[in-house]
């Protein structure tokens, strides 16, 4: 499981609402084995951030067995019979980069990783065409595997050969706190000099120094809501699939208070 607190909120989530309705919780791996999960005698199922092709989601739904996604599945949204909840990806991106704007930077790049997810899927598009309406090329950096060290990285590599990005939008942790560790390398100031926005929020990104902005999800919510939503479905004698939105909020933060950061010099 990947190491943003984000991920452990979500199965908190679960756990609780899970426990409070009879249910027991079981946490399994994207890649477990059909064998294993059909020894589990599961009565339905939520999938964390899917990509498609989880072996869990692939048996729910051979079985009919009631399945909900956080965050939808690209080439299932034709399915009426998969629920879903998450925040909405375009908005969140968008508030991401009109904040950045609107603290002075003018040349963003967004950092990714290489996963096939709805919400990098989206972000990736809004962030493009949030740069078109404004006559500008963001720069998409795709980092293979979602670690700092790879993140700084690939941004020390974007910052040498562009010295026209003045921010950073990291749709995950770890992309945040390597985008601090590259401009610590370059001797960047931030935010004066490189703005950081995180797609996520969390104690890591509380206690960095500067602290950076995030985007609070709510991942406990989704979480509780995910699991309450997929047994009620699997209980219900009438069942109708829903497609739920969960809203957010932006954690602003010293990595983006750029002009507190200029009154601070005058």
């Amino acid at each position: 499981m990947p190491a943003a607190a984000y991920f452990g909120e979500i199965l908190n989530g679960v756990s609780t609402e899970a426990f409070r309705r009879g249910r027991t919780p079981v946490f399994l791996p994207r890649d477990v084995a059909f064998g294993d999960i059909k020894s589990l005698n599961l009565g339905c199922g939520v999938i964390v951030d899917p990509q498609g092709d989880e072996s869990l989601l692939r048996m729910l739904i051979a079985t009919r067995r009631p399945v909900l996604t956080t965050g939808r599945v690209i080439n299932l949204d034709h399915r009426a019979d998969v629920l879903s909840i998450d925040n909405d990806a375009v908005a969140v991106t968008k508030s991401a980069l009109g904040h950045l704007e609107l603290m002075g930077y003018r040349h963003p790049a967004l950092i990714v990783s290489r996963s096939t997810a709805s919400y990098v899927v989206d972000a990736v598009a809004t962030a493009v065409e949030w740069g078109k309406e404004r006559k500008l090329s963001i720069p998409i950096v795709k980092v293979q595997q979602a670690t700092s060290s790879g993140a700084e990285q690939a941004l020390l590599t974007l910052l040498k050969h562009d010295d026209g990005t003045d921010s950073v939008y990291a749709i995950e942790e770890s992309g945040a706190l390597g985008a601090l560790r590259a401009a610590r390398v370059l001797g960047l100031d931030v935010p004066a000099e490189l703005g950081i926005v995180c797609g996520l929020d969390g104690p890591a990104l509380r206690e960095a120094w500067p602290p950076i902005t995030g985007i609070d999800l709510k991942p406990e919510l989704v979480g509780r809501r995910a699991a309450r939503q997929v047994i009620e479905y699997a209980e219900a004698s009438v069942r109708r699939a829903t497609k739920t939105v969960v809203p957010f909020s932006i954690q602003e933060r010293r990595s983006t208070d750029r002009r507190a950061r200029v009154l601070s010099r005058r």
